[in-house]
Formats: C-alpha cells, sequence, structure tokens
C-alpha cells in the first residue's frame, strides 16, 4: 500500500524531535521524484492540524516573542525596530491562515515555506538592527581606548557580533539551511549576545556614550 506523502511526513517531523525542520520533511519529496507528489492529493485535516499548531507554537509565537524582547532592547540605544520586521511578520501570518485554508499537500507545503522565509527575514532584521548599535558602539570604545579593561572586554564582544553575523549569513545562504530550524537556534544564539552586550553597556555607565553614537547616526 503507497504511504501518502502528508502521513510519510508528519510522522517525520513529529517524531523526530523539537527541532524538526521543514527542509527535513520536504526533503523526502524531492527523494520521491514526485511519485507520490500530486498538486491534487488532498490532506486529510488531523494532518493539516497537526502540521500547523507544530509551526505556529514553535516558530510563529517564538518569532513574535523574539520581535518584543528585540523592542524592549533596542529602547536602550533610543531607537526602534526597523518596519520590515513587522511586514514581514505580518506577511508570515496571512501565509498561515492560507495554509489553514489549504486543501491539497502540495499547498500546505508552500505555505509551509513562505512562512519560514517570512519569520527568518522578520528574525533576521531584528537583530540586525541592534547589532548595528551595538557595534558601532564596540568600535567606538576601541577607538577610545577608555581603559585596559573597557577596551579588551569591547574586543571580544565585537568579535563575537561578527562570528553570529557571519554565521547567520552562512545559514542565509545554504538552501537546504534556510528552514525553521535555523529560526531558532539563530534567535536563541543571537539574544543571548545581545543581552550580554546590553549588560556590559549597563554596568560600565556607558548610556552617554550610546546616546552620543545615536546623534552622530542620525548626522
Amino acid at each position: 500500500m503507497m504511504i501518502t506523502v502528508d502521513m510519510f511526513l508528519l510522522n517525520l517531523i513529529m517524531n523526530k524531535s523539537k527541532n524538526a525542520s521543514l527542509v527535513d520533511f520536504m526533503k523526502c519529496i524531492v527523494r520521491s521524484n514526485g511519485i507520490y507528489m500530486n498538486k491534487y492529493n488532498d490532506i486529510d485535516q488531523t494532518s493539516k492540524n497537526e502540521i500547523c499548531s507544530h509551526i505556529y507554537n514553535n516558530y510563529i509565537v517564538k518569532t513574535s516573542d523574539l520581535i518584543e524582547n528585540c523592542q524592549t532592547r533596542i529602547a536602550i540605544f533610543k531607537s526602534k525596530l526597523p518596519i520590515s520586521c513587522y511586514t514581514n511578520f505580518r506577511d508570515a501570518l496571512f501565509h498561515f491562515y492560507k495554509m489553514n485554508k489549504s486543501t491539497t499537500e502540495i499547498d500546505v507545503y508552500t505555505q509551509a515555506f513562505a512562512i519560514s522565509e517570512h519569520l527568518s527575514r522578520a528574525s533576521t532584521d531584528a537583530t540586525n538592527s541592534i547589532f548595528s548599535y551595538i557595534s558601532s558602539i564596540l568600535e567606538g570604545l576601541i577607538r577610545n581606548n577608555v581603559s585596559e579593561g573597557t577596551t579588551n572586554r569591547s574586543r571580544e564582544l565585537l568579535h563575537k557580533v561578527k562570528e553570529v553575523q557571519l554565521l547567520k549569513r552562512l545559514k542565509g545562504m545554504m538552501m537546504f539551511d534556510a528552514n525553521l530550524c535555523v529560526v531558532n537556534s539563530s534567535i536563541d544564539e543571537a539574544m543571548s549576545l545581545i543581552d550580554e552586550c546590553c549588560k556590559f553597556f549597563v554596568e560600565n555607565h556607558l548610556e552617554s556614550i550610546i546616546s552620543s553614537d545615536k546623534n552622530e547616526n542620525r548626522s
């Protein structure tokens, strides 16, 4: 008996691990060379509900939390997140709505990939906007050489920031890694580093430097 695509994929995504990605269950479609893939194949409601629930709880909600957390962090720099964070999240919700209305296998997976793309853009824009301020301030501290301890710590943090940004770019360049699992791993890593940098600024009373750097960026 032929196993339908939706049941095979559902079993894979739900039983592999909590970090199962869209690419994981889409790869089986590629391997099948279209044998089981038919845009007219209906997907049963139970399977679709499981997939929708998985994506909503593990990715949409987490990205929403990320944006809210980034709003708090970027306020330290007297700034706001770029509008693209909100428009991409809005578009992800639109595709989630379409996925809920979809009745065929191909439509469900097409919408899932669109959700992945928009959530990835939203999270990347949010974290990168904060990292741009952090990098500018750290570079200024290094140039001004406020103190040996501050300079050394600034160099260490700046190296971490550039490393995280480089890894995010590399992941984005790899098509088979452009999946929802990347969103979660990058979010945790980026937010941890952002908090580490903000703590460094606050503990060393660098609010005046942050304010002056903000004014320089405006000019």
